[in-house]
């Protein structure tokens, strides 16, 4: 029987004990904190880090001051370690899935290539997407009519000015793009993204000023943002885009400005 019992305890695997278990959780728990905090922003993964640490730091220390061999601890102590064990590995089981989910839409994230050298000629997903634009319009039952207009009297650069200021006034709302499109050297595209506090979802919003005339007279503005992934976007990208043209519409005088209800109209 002996002999036996030697014989699966010579076959058992490896296994982490409590004590390394307890510094991976700190270190994973911390490094997960400042990843959050610096580089993705990421509030949940900040929130699932920060338990991970915390209850690696109180298994640590709690559960060494009970292992050592002259502490006489209680039924209390018992449970107590008994609980800290259960809840660490069930904020280990969540951090490894919330993890995962993270990391599954930051590969989904940058997988998808967005670089656009003109201003897109599809608006897809259809559910995840508003545009307003001189070919065709989706989605836009939020722009009031009277915020789509020609600007005249200012040049290029103003104009430009103006709309960076408007997205840089979005929440999470960053540039990531800024030239002259190929096809139309007398046109501006802005590029910018725009990350969800929860997940970290990205839409990405494309706006070019566009030369009506072709002689640099009048321009007016036209407007894509489209989520990245998915398909339904709760109607945050047509309320974007009607913000956006809420901003263009205080942002310059009346006397420059003229309403036409649809993009050089």
């Amino acid at each position: 029987m002996y002999a036996n019992i030697e014989e699966v305890d010579s076959n058992r695997q490896p296994h982490l004990t409590g004590k390394l278990r307890s510094y991976l959780s700190i270190v994973i728990g911390l490094a997960q904190c400042i990843v959050s905090l610096t580089k993705f922003i990421h509030p949940l993964g900040f929130l699932f880090g920060l338990s991970l640490l915390s209850f690696g730091i109180f298994t640590q220390f709690y559960g060494s001051k009970i292992n050592q061999p002259n502490y006489r601890y209680d039924q209390k102590d018992k449970k107590i370690k008994s609980w800290a064990s259960r809840v660490l590995k069930g904020v280990n089981i969540a951090h490894i899935c919330i993890t995962s989910l993270l990391l599954l839409i930051g590969i989904a994230n940058l997988k998808i290539d967005t670089t656009m050298h003109d201003f897109p000629t599809q608006c897809l997903p259809e559910p995840g997407c508003s545009r307003v634009a001189r070919d065709f319009n989706h989605r836009a039952n939020y722009v009031d009519p009277k915020n789509i207009v020609t600007i005249s009297g200012l040049n290029v650069e103003n104009i430009h000015n103006t709309l960076k200021g408007c997205i840089q006034n979005e929440q999470m709302g960053v540039i990531i793009a800024d030239e002259v499109p190929q096809s139309a050297p007398n046109n501006r595209l802005l590029h910018s993204i725009f990350v969800s506090n929860f997940f970290g979802f990205i839409d990405d919003m494309y706006l070019q000023i566009v030369d009506c005339n072709n002689n640099q007279s009048t321009f007016s503005i036209e407007i894509q943002s489209v989520l990245r992934i998915g398909q339904s976007d709760l109607d945050v990208n047509p309320q974007r885009v009607a913000n956006m043209y809420n901003c263009i519409g205080k942002s310059f005088s009346n006397q420059t400005i003229t309403a036409t209800s649809k993009v050089c109209g």
